[in-house]
């Protein structure tokens, strides 16, 4: 699920934007952390005593944690296809993005990416995998709630209100 999810961000997300480049200094920082939350994911997963055979990777949490994580990154993935494509080419302004999880949350592209984690944590049950889900709780669900606020300062009443910042349908 790891090396799947940065497989389609570190290859394939890329050459599909269409927008600025992107800052180098932000390219090396996330491949600092990446390379080493990788490595202690993986050094946890293989070393780490959690797993005696193919009936763990068959357990209720393994395939409902699999599942959770599939929805999330086709939700990042599905976000992220809608939001390349809100501006036609030529076009500057700032648009509603409509369609998805766009329905129910404003930064659906962040909260489907914290249902990966989430869903990555369940189904491995270890430690670091809770620690990392947590983390991007707190990183990317923070940008989800500023990604809500920015739409309702720069749109103001023409903004669907039903949106919420994080949790469809709650908050």
């Amino acid at each position: 699920m790891f090396c799947l999810h940065y497989l389609q961000r570190a290859f394939v997300y890329p050459w599909l934007t269409r927008g600025r480049p992107y800052p180098t200094l932000y390219w090396a920082l996330a491949l600092v952390f990446t390379s080493v939350n990788g490595t202690l994911q993986s050094l946890e997963l293989l070393f780490g005593g959690y797993y005696s055979g193919m009936q763990d990777a068959l357990s209720p949490c393994a395939l409902a944690g699999s599942a959770l994580f599939a929805f999330g990154m086709a939700t990042n993935v599905h976000s992220d296809y809608i939001l390349r494509n809100l501006r036609r080419p030529g076009e500057t302004g700032y648009k509603i993005p409509q369609g998805g999880m766009f329905e129910y949350i404003s930064g659906a592209n962040l909260w489907g990416e914290v249902v990966e984690w989430l869903g990555f944590a369940i189904a491995t049950q270890t430690p670091g995998a809770a620690v990392f889900s947590l983390f991007c709780l707190v990183g990317i669900g923070g940008r989800c709630v500023a990604t809500h606020g920015w739409y309702l300062r720069k749109f103001g009443d023409a903004y669907p209100q039903q949106r919420r910042r994080m949790i469809p349908f709650v908050w």
